[in-house]
């Protein structure tokens, strides 16, 4: 049986002539999902979010069959989906997919771009991109996908202000070189705030 032919459907029981008829179902049109290959580019990344962007589909690289409704932005991380977006190609309102199928001849050349968000600092994800054809049913197999990694946060580093991080130097007394019999020791914390003591060094060595 070709496309084109009929197609005929038999109600009743076929022994019993009598209640037994059939239907002649008209054909419908067949076609075949359209087949992204083209990998998305990273333009610009940061903490959370990355913006990304991909040519349309195109025959002469792609495969299936066409009008081009949209397209649906897949991003995993790990073995987890993070995102499945459909998109709308350049230039066209948030419509209905028969004004989308009158604009994508005209704006079939343009690159879409999309801004993903609400991403992880320092995360590894994988982009992947699939067409979207008119009609019921229409999103064709992804295509390759492409790997990028977010932005780390900046590592912060902390002073502790225990006894042990405080840095200790020897002074004389009365603020001239003097023997290590009488000293003050003062402590200087990384705030910049000092304590003196008086203590007593025998041999160079704190009693």
């Amino acid at each position: 049986m070709g496309p084109k032919e009929p197609i005929y459907c038999f109600v009743g029981n076929p022994e019993e002539s009598s209640g037994f008829a059939s239907i002649r179902v008209p054909t419908g049109d067949f076609f075949a999902l359209p087949n992204y290959t083209g990998t998305p580019k990273i333009i610009e990344s940061g903490y959370y979010h990355a913006v990304v962007t991909w040519r349309q589909w195109n025959p002469q690289f792609d495969t299936g069959d066409g009008p081009i409704v949209g397209y649906k932005i897949y991003v995993r991380s790990d073995s987890e989906d993070v995102l499945d977006e459909k998109v709308l190609p350049p230039g066209v309102a948030n419509s209905s997919e028969s004004v989308v199928s009158k604009s994508f001849a005209q704006n079939a050349t343009d690159m879409v771009t999309y801004n993903v968000t609400k991403l992880e600092a320092g995360s590894i994800y994988a982009i992947q991109i699939a067409a979207i054809r008119d009609g019921i049913k229409g999103e064709g197999e992804k295509g390759p996908p492409q790997n990028f990694t977010t932005k780390s946060l900046p590592v912060t580093s902390t002073v502790s202000s225990t006894p042990q991080d405080l840095t200790t130097k020897a002074i004389a007394a009365d603020g001239h070189d003097k023997s290590l019999d009488d000293m003050t020791f003062e402590h200087v914390e990384p705030g910049g705030q000092t304590s003196s003591s008086m203590a007593t060094v025998a041999g160079g060595v704190l009693a």
